[in-house]
């Protein structure tokens, strides 16, 4: 359940307050799969009463395939030599996992869902 806007806020996914299109701005869990999935859509109006509803069909494209499609590699994961050498304020400290590591973990976690 996500509440949505039409305040003109790019925070929310709208553009334009007060134009009668409402948005929503989400965030798709890393492990959902992709492909076609089901919106519904219910609208209340102000005495809270349901007004109408709908059901749409939305294609979701995992971030991975994006990646992979714009030509990335995990070569391309890797933080320049500064992180690792050198201490950065405020905190003083340096990075410790390089993108292998990383990778290989997190390809052991996907695969365990």
């Amino acid at each position: 359940l996500a509440r949505m806007y039409d305040d003109g806020e790019s925070n929310h996914g709208d553009n334009n307050a007060g134009d009668g299109v409402y948005s929503l701005r989400t965030t798709v869990p890393l492990a959902s799969p992709g492909g076609e999935q089901y919106l519904h859509v219910m609208a209340y109006d102000g005495d809270n009463l349901l007004s109408s509803s709908a059901t749409d069909t939305v294609t979701v494209i995992p971030q991975v395939d994006v990646i992979v499609q714009a030509g990335f590699t995990e070569d391309d994961d890797e933080l320049p030599s500064f992180f690792y050498d050198e201490s950065l304020e405020p905190t003083g400290k340096t990075a410790r996992h390089h993108s292998g590591q990383v990778n290989q973990h997190m390809r052991k976690l996907l695969a365990a869902e």
